[in-house]
């Protein structure tokens, strides 16, 4: 890795500068002192990484399912079998399903817990048509959990639930890594340099001011209680093209990141993104926004995010938008010639769908609108750091990057 150069925290609320290096005992093929020479050994490299990591944990889960017994799956707590189904309301559009033993007796001790993965069959994952869950609660004698898909003929049966794979995670690293080396030459974008180590002097390009266009207001400060290592630490990210905070656990740094972003956020710099790596941690960022007056959107399934900050994720306020009553009615118009095509024939069926298509075109530019209104209008987007690569962020640009948990 290249030197860092950033902000050490210290429980006494001081601030050192902090110059590390990390070099490894083996480098991989291509990199000399945190330096790659080609960009291809790179991207090999952590393709390589990518699936070895994606191959492991298919094989564990595969192996699991196909050797391991019933009883085995049970006492491990990675499956509960012989469950009845039925739906239990709606979130944000998608299907909740509740999941119990016929006689409602006690699920027993299990390792199913919310935001995982699940995944629903009637007896074999590997050998049948399955459908992908994420729990949204758990409790003593059932499991309830959110689909985008209901599985068909719910009631009837019974069914299985196995803790899954996140293939979702794996698709956007890919993703990201081939758009990361999809620019042309040898030379791209400053981020890109910056992480292949081909920067010049990193101390002297890091502590340069940030090149932000457009004009900012003059604001006072935000109210937060700041010890002087939080403050210099907030003092040296507004002012530095990149800063890295560094401390231990209970120092603050969640606090600090969330006070420089509502800082940012009031002087005019927006749009910025602020990630981590947990939902948990972009719960907590959110929070602090939103207890600071921060017009702040959370991307991702609502399911995975806090109940008590659901109502600031993207979902929640696409359900409020004002478009909604256009979408009510273009939806209707669409139900009514699906309830008369059984009755037409020839040009008139032609013509209902025809109808189909144009309303089904006109929902998705009107869902468009409300998604970009609702982005447009935050300061702030937080996100996880695989759900910073939803489709819906696709060429948005933001001057200012917050990063927790790095």
């Amino acid at each position: 890795m290249m030197a860092a150069v950033g902000e050490v925290m210290g429980e006494r609320g001081k601030v050192r500068r902090m110059v590390s290096s990390s070099s490894p005992d083996v480098e991989p093929e291509g990199e000399e002192g945190g330096i790659w020479r080609r960009g291809q050994d790179h991207f090999r490299h952590f393709t390589s990484l990518l699936e070895d990591e994606l191959e492991e944990e298919t094989s564990i889960i595969q192996e699991r399912w196909s050797s391991w017994s019933h009883h085995r799956l049970q006492a491990s707590g990675l499956a509960l079998l012989g469950l009845k189904g039925r739906t239990n309301g709606t979130l944000y559009g998608e299907d909740i399903l509740l999941f119990e033993h016929p006689d409602r007796k006690h699920l027993g001790q299990h390792r199913f817990t919310h935001g995982d993965i699940v995944v629903i069959s009637r007896s074999k994952p590997l050998g049948e048509k399955t459908v992908e869950g994420i729990v949204l609660e758990r409790g003593p004698t059932r499991l309830r959990i959110v689909v985008a898909q209901r599985p068909k003929d719910l009631r009837k049966g019974t069914w299985r639930l196995d803790r899954g794979a996140n293939r979702v995670a794996h698709d956007r690293m890919q993703e990201a890594l081939e758009m990361f080396h999809s620019v042309e030459g040898d030379r791209g974008t400053i981020l890109r340099d910056v992480l292949l180590g081909q920067v010049h002097n990193p101390e002297e390009n890091a502590s340069m001011p940030p090149k932000i266009s457009g004009r900012f207001n003059r604001s006072e400060a935000v109210q937060v209680d700041l010890n002087p290592s939080q403050m210099d630490a907030m003092n040296s990210a507004m002012s530095r093209r990149l800063t890295i905070i560094q401390g231990p656990p209970g120092t603050g740094k969640t606090h600090t990141a969330v006070a420089t972003l509502a800082q940012l956020a009031r002087e005019g710099r927006g749009p910025i993104l602020a990630t981590a790596e947990s939902n948990v941690a972009v719960d907590n960022l959110l929070e602090g926004l939103l207890g600071l007056g921060v017009r702040a959107v959370r991307i991702g399934r609502p399911v995975k995010v806090r109940e008590t900050l659901r109502m600031a994720t993207l979902d929640a306020q696409l359900e409020e938008h004002p478009k909604q009553d256009e979408i009510a009615i273009v939806r209707d118009e669409m139900d009514e010639v699906h309830r008369a095509l059984p009755k037409l024939k020839g040009r008139e069926k032609g013509l209902a769908h025809r109808d189909i298509q144009h309303n089904k075109k006109e929902l998705r530019r009107l869902e468009r609108e409300m998604i970009a209104s609702v982005l447009d209008g935050a300061e702030v987007i937080c996100s996880t750091n695989i759900g910073s690569g939803h489709r819906i962020l696709d060429g948005r640009r933001f001057p200012i990057v917050l990063m927790d948990e790095a």
